[in-house]
């Protein structure tokens, strides 16, 4: 039997797609469009009611930068621990503590929450450097990636590994592709905002 977290974080599966026949998974995008929607602009908010005092104690923007990545690593990293908790509740009165504790039902359950917490972080690092360009981006791009990623049988796209209808027909490399891609667009937010971002 599934975990509610495995019923919540499904989908269309890339064969129900390259049928012609692909559905928007509601539960699926709220579950990954939320962070952006707590995050926002508060980030660009914050710096600019406290920059020039910040900065007054010498602060660089680079260092702005690494706090700006540390708050988006704690916000989804909470968020996410909040929701398993949550899904472990209800799974606790639904399995009942054998089922849900027992061995697959377990590995499932953190690969899922592993990738998961990369795909978050992911649209949070997309949503604020797009949301340099313009405002209005800010709940735009990732919303955009969400509904391409449900509508397209893209293998190599990162997002499909939060898909549970996905996970077995991506292969496992793909995790370790993402968390690389996550760690490249840290390394190139934090370079960015250091240097080109206006105050």
């Amino acid at each position: 039997m599934q975990s509610s977290l495995e019923r919540i974080a499904t989908g269309p599966s890339l064969a129900t797609v390259a049928s012609g026949n692909p559905y928007l998974p509601t539960f699926w995008i709220a579950l990954l469009i939320l962070p952006t929607l707590i995050v926002g602009n508060g980030i660009q908010n914050m710096w600019q009611s406290l920059f020039q005092q910040i900065k007054g104690l010498g602060f660089s923007k680079r260092q702005f930068g690494i706090v700006n990545v540390i708050l988006l690593i704690f916000i989804n990293l909470g968020y996410l621990i909040a929701i398993q908790l949550l899904l472990a509740l209800v799974d606790l009165f639904t399995l009942g503590v054998h089922r849900m504790l027992n061995g697959e039902t377990l590995h499932n359950h953190v690969y899922l929450s592993v990738n998961l917490f990369l795909a978050l972080l992911l649209l949070s690092l997309v949503q604020q450097i797009f949301s340099w360009l313009h405002r209005g981006f800010l709940l735009i791009m990732p919303l955009v990636l969400l509904v391409y990623t449900a509508f397209t049988a893209h293998v190599q796209n990162p997002l499909n590994l939060t898909m549970w209808s996905r996970i077995s027909e991506v292969h496992s490399l793909q995790s370790f592709i993402c968390a690389g891609f996550v760690a490249l667009m840290i390394v190139g937010y934090i370079y960015f905002y250091g240097n080109y971002e206006v105050k």
